[in-house]
């Protein structure tokens, strides 16, 4: 899930995005996207 108030405080006084919830991309400030990213991290794993 994206935080949008980390994209939002990208923008300057005035400015708007406009966020494709169905893509999960900005699509007129394409500059925001490297915000958005699918990569996680791998988990922790038990072994027993």
């Amino acid at each position: 899930m994206t935080n949008l108030g980390v994209l939002a405080h990208q923008l300057n006084e005035g400015e708007r995005a406009h966020w494709d919830a169905e893509n999960l991309r900005v699509t007129d400030r394409t500059d925001l996207n490297k915000f958005v990213n699918k990569t996680y991290r791998e988990g922790w794993c038990f072994e027993i």
